[in-house]
């Protein structure tokens, strides 16, 4: 939530090596369920909510002592920028599913991607 491409990275890494399941798919999900949760957060601001309001009543899908780190989190994120993510995103799935490529070789480009996207496009 804060682009931090480093952590982003170790934390990926972590979760290939804890495991021998396929998590392409799992990730793709929480990232899509996250950055939906951004983008609503960013539709709410856009339409002048205030902050304590969106946390209050708009965002039932997160757990209440973490509603706010999303206020914080979608100042990271612009509306455009989010769209970026939401192609990048469907892109790394329909790889995934097709592509005879390693999990890793689709969702690290996709993290790094995501980390390094900029409000000026």
């Amino acid at each position: 939530g804060q682009k931090n491409l480093k952590k982003a990275l170790t934390i990926i890494e972590n979760m290939f090596s804890s495991t021998d399941d396929k998590i392409g798919i799992f990730v793709i999900s929480m990232l899509t369920r996250f950055f939906l949760t951004i983008w609503k957060v960013n539709a709410l601001q856009l339409h002048n909510l205030s902050n304590s309001e969106i946390t209050s009543r708009h965002l039932n899908e997160v757990f209440y002592k973490f509603r706010g780190d999303y206020i914080d989190y979608a100042s990271h994120f612009s509306r455009t920028e989010v769209k970026q993510i939401f192609s990048l995103l469907l892109k790394a799935d329909a790889e995934l599913k097709s592509l005879p490529l390693t999990e890793k070789i689709i969702l690290e480009p996709l993290i790094i991607n995501i980390c390094r996207i900029s409000k000026n496009g």
